[in-house]
C-alpha cells in the first residue's frame, strides 16, 4: 500500500491519503497538538495560535514526526501501513522557538532540528521506543536555519565531532553541524574539506 501524508499548516493537522496507482482516497486527519493542548495565546513569534511547518518519516515509514511552531514541540504519530492510518504517541517539548525544520541524521538515532526564531540549530538524541529527544552538546548559533538536508556519505564523521565536543568554526556556522546537513547557505562543501 502506498499512502500520502500532507501538513496542515493552519489547521495543526496531517492528513492521509491512500494512492491506488491513480487516484487519491482520503484515509483520515489527525491534530499534530497534544490531546490536552489548551490554547493560550500568544504562542512564541507573538502567533494567536501554533502553526504546523515540517512533516518527516522514519526510514521503514512506521513513525511520522510533524513540528509544531509556536507549541514548539514535535508530534510523533505510529504508522498502520496497511491502512495509512495515525495513532498519535506524545510530543516532544524543545529548546528553542519555532521548529521550521528537522531531519533525522542516517541511522536515526540522532535529529537536527532548526529554531527560525531563536537563531540557533540543536542535535538531540532520538530514542524511537519513547519518542523522545535529549539535547546534546551546545546549540550552534546559525540564522533563522529553516531547511535541513542529510548528506549520508558525510553525516557520520562530522556528527562524532560534534557530539566529542570537537567543533571547528566556519563562517559564523559550526563546521560539524554544516557537513552534518547541507542548508540553503551551503556551506557543507568547505566545511567538511576544513574539518
Amino acid at each position: 500500500n502506498r499512502f500520502l501524508f500532507v501538513i496542515n499548516e493552519l489547521g495543526n493537522s496531517v492528513t492521509s491519503f491512500a494512492f491506488d496507482g491513480t487516484s487519491f482516497s482520503r484515509v483520515g486527519k489527525w491534530t499534530t497538538l497534544p490531546p490536552d493542548f489548551k490554547s493560550s495565546a500568544p504562542f512564541t513569534g507573538g502567533m494567536s495560535a501554533p502553526k504546523a511547518s515540517a512533516i518527516k518519516l522514519t526510514a521503514d515509514g512506521k513513525l511520522l514526526m510533524a513540528s509544531n511552531r509556536g507549541y514548539d514541540s514535535i508530534a510523533f504519530f505510529d504508522v498502520d501501513t496497511e491502512t495509512g492510518t495515525l495513532k498519535y504517541r506524545r510530543d516532544a517539548k524543545l529548546g528553542g522557538s519555532f521548529p521550521r525544520d528537522f531531519e533525522l541524521l542516517p541511522g536515526e538515532k540522532f535529529m537536527v532540528v532548526g529554531y527560525e526564531l531563536s537563531n540557533k540549530i540543536e542535535i538531540c538524541r532520538f530514542d524511537r521506543a519513547a519518542c523522545t529527544l535529549e539535547p546534546v552538546g551546545e546549540p550552534i548559533t546559525a540564522w533563522k536555519p529553516i531547511y535541513f538536508g542529510v548528506r549520508p556519505d558525510r553525516a557520520d564523521a562530522a556528527l562524532q565531532k560534534f557530539v566529542s565536543g570537537n567543533v571547528l568554526p566556519f563562517g559564523g556556522v559550526a563546521a560539524s553541524t554544516s557537513a552534518v546537513v547541507d542548508r540553503e547557505i551551503d556551506v557543507l562543501d568547505a566545511a567538511a574539506d576544513e574539518a
